[in-house]
């Protein structure tokens, strides 16, 4: 800590009740109280509030801090004022007199911490009294907003470097500038620097490292309802919260789960304020356990029992699922992260980021009949009368999203439905919008990897963000504990492989194929820029990068042996049929299978596997599902020989077996037993 440490270390006690500091923290805090720019990324439960919290009241002065959600805002708040410490907020919640008397405070000095959301530096009234007070900092918070590249972009976030340089002009001196975030891969950390005008910044990177989180994802039908309801009961009394990615999906599981009995809340955008709050402070309070919610809900709230996150449907990023995935165990505790997974929910992300990322060239034309209409005066904007009459082909969707996206650049203002122009820029190409579309397909592409690799999921994570070491396994999620055939086990002919992952295989042979795609693999591997493809390339680019050449090519030559594609890669009519469910063949490379699994299966040796991992599952206290799968369980009945040496010839990993291997032998020692008693010789 800096040599004010103990002086320091006084406030933090004073305030926080804290003894010392987390590692991490030592050198954020250090770099603030040497007045440094600063980016820092931490983990989420990494404690970044504190970061700047504890510098601002160990000094004069205020922090504004910049935050996305109302939500965050006042649950900081809240947590601040209970603590003796006078912050404030103010968003659209607020009445006008409230904002007034806040204003005025502020201006003269009456809170040490005041939160607004980045919109608010339109509002000439909030920058006249921001100025008046003595504002020694700016902290910006969730900063990956401010990046195009990141998974939750708002351009007036990436405005508030230059909203900063026009505050440092009204006043005539410099203020610190620090951004905060939980999830920044090494491309938004470079934009986040450079929009928000940090100078000579400190990037501190903590480990994204959660070792008390295990992830699993888990196959599902569309309809997760009923799976998400047998997870939520193998898990009574534990506080979770259920992501979904549409409100639709939120409103069907909640009330799906409100029918079948249970207790859980909602929250998502289109509830009103009011009905929010109440559902967030019943949450915290335990009054409620279980919250359905989209994304609007968790970020920075502060409740560390969470003990189970579960995602209903793919989320859009990895930078998106580690962030909510991180609100489990907060507390250090175990805690675990399953994701109900179905290659369906690419379609959503397909339709939101066509949706979000019309063509250039339709927006050009959307904005010549805009400025047309506008040039005369404001005027009501109807969209579907937009989309009939533009040159261009565009749905009224998007041209609500070409609205938004000209709002956000400050090319229009708007007022309810009627519209005015403001900073136009006649000659702009948005080519850039091309680029977020594009780059936004490669998070959709590396997250449905994540879905389907049988890699370590951490190891995977953290190799995401950018930590360059050799393939480990954690030893906890599901594909460490899976029985996956793999090379270290058998044989290359031997691995089975998923038949989800050979459906999006032929899939992306088959869009490529239409592109005129020559270099396939360098495509599904991700080793090509985005830059250099196709809009169909983009698509499904880096869709496999967690596979090993070898594998693609084998897979791919079985595709075209079983006359599931064609030569040209071209899905073929029996692979039509296959994909649909109505031919059925065998996913292993060969027909080779050891043949310690080629047994029948005794109903009654399947019974006691299941009362097996049942009672292990309870003692261990994890799902059924992380211990066994159904077809793990088939696995196990139809072997001859339990042995380790067995075990591992039949594709279980080293560290399942040494976890459940001694369970499983000792259950067929007494199930031999029992049938010696019964079957006595004469």
């Amino acid at each position: 800590m800096s040599g004010d440490q103990p002086r320091l270390q006084d406030t933090l006690k004073r305030y926080f009740g804290f003894d010392g500091l987390r590692p991490g923290q030592v050198p954020i805090i250090d770099s603030i109280m040497r007045g440094e720019d600063s980016l820092s990324i931490l983990k989420t439960s990494g404690g970044k509030s504190l970061c700047f919290q504890l510098p601002t009241l160990h000094r004069a002065g205020t922090t504004l801090v910049v935050s996305p959600l109302i939500s965050l805002m006042k649950d900081q708040v809240d947590a601040l004022e209970r603590l003796g410490i006078s912050a404030a907020f103010v968003n659209s919640d607020l009445s006008g007199d409230e904002i007034r008397q806040r204003y005025n405070r502020l201006s003269t000095g009456g809170y040490k911490l005041f939160y607004v959301s980045p919109e608010r530096f339109q509002d000439e009234n909030f920058l006249a009294a921001l100025c008046a007070t003595n504002l020694q900092m700016v902290t910006v918070d969730e900063a990956h907003c401010a990046s195009q590249w990141g998974h939750a972009f708002r351009p007036d976030y990436s405005r508030l470097g230059h909203a900063i340089d026009a505050v440092e002009l009204r006043i005539g001196r410099p203020i610190q500038r620090i951004a905060v975030t939980a999830t920044a891969t090494e491309k938004v950390q470079t934009d986040i620097v450079n929009l928000l005008g940090l100078r000579n910044a400190q990037v501190h990177l903590q480990d994204f490292d959660r070792d008390n989180l295990v992830y699993a994802v888990v196959n599902a039908n569309k309809d997760r309802s009923q799976d998400i309801e047998n997870t939520l009961r193998e898990n009574p009394g534990v506080c979770v919260i259920v992501y979904c990615v549409t409100v639709k999906e939120v409103e069907r599981i909640y009330h799906h789960l409100l029918t079948a009995g249970l207790k859980v809340g909602r929250y998502h955008g289109k509830l009103e304020s009011e009905e929010k709050n109440r559902v967030q402070e019943a949450f915290l309070a335990d009054d409620i356990q279980v919250m359905v919610a989209t994304s609007a809900f968790g970020m920075g709230v502060d409740k560390p029992n969470v003990r189970l996150v579960i995602h209903a449907q793919m989320p859009g990023s990895l930078e998106a699922f580690v962030q909510e995935a991180g609100r489990a165990g907060r507390d250090g505790l175990p805690a675990r992260a399953i994701l109900f997974y179905n290659a369906g929910d690419r379609g959503i992300h397909q339709f939101f980021i066509g949706m979000a990322s019309p063509e250039p060239k339709a927006i050009r034309a959307i904005k010549d009949i805009i400025y047309r209409t506008l040039s005369s005066g404001p005027e009501e904007l109807n969209v579907g009368w937009l989309a009939t009459i533009c040159r261009e082909a565009i749905t009224p969707a998007q041209v609500s999203a070409v609205l938004n996206l000209l709002v956000g650049q400050g090319e229009l203002t708007r007022r309810e439905t009627v519209y005015s122009l403001g900073e136009w820029k006649p000659g702009e190409d948005y080519l850039w919008v091309d680029e977020i579309r594009r780059n936004n397909w490669q998070k959709v592409n590396a997250m449905q990897a994540w879905c389907e690799t049988s890699l370590c999921r951490r190891w995977s994570v953290l190799k995401y963000f950018g930590r360059r070491e050799a393939h480990v396994r954690c030893g906890k999620c599901d594909t460490c504990m899976a029985e996956a055939f793999s090379k270290d086990q058998v044989k290359g002919a031997h691995r089975y492989i998923r038949p989800i992952t050979l459906i999006n295989l032929a899939q992306s042979l088959d869009r490529l194929a239409k592109a005129g795609t020559v270099h396939w693999k360098q495509v599904l591997l991700g080793m090509t820029p985005t830059a250099a493809l196709s809009n169909l390339e983009v698509e499904v680019a880096g869709r496999f990068t967690n596979y090993a050449v070898g594998d693609l090519e084998r897979w791919r030559d079985l595709l075209i042996k079983e006359s599931l594609i064609d030569a040209s890669h071209g899905i073929t009519s029996r692979g039509e049929a296959w994909i649909s469910g109505k031919v059925t063949l065998s996913l292993h490379d060969s027909d080779q299978t050891p043949e310690a699994v080629k047994q029948e299966v005794s109903a009654s040796v399947l019974t006691a596997l299941k009362r097996w991992r049942k009672h292990t599952a309870y003692q261990e206290d994890i799902s059924e599902s992380e211990i066994a799968t159904e077809a793990k369980l088939l696995k196990l009945a139809r072997l001859t020989d339990h042995s380790t040496a067995s075990l591992v010839e039949a594709g279980f990993t080293t560290l399942w077996i040494k976890k459940f291997g001694k369970g499983v032998e000792d259950l067929f020692v007494q199930l031999a037993k029992a049938k010696e008693v019964s079957e006595p010789s004469i």
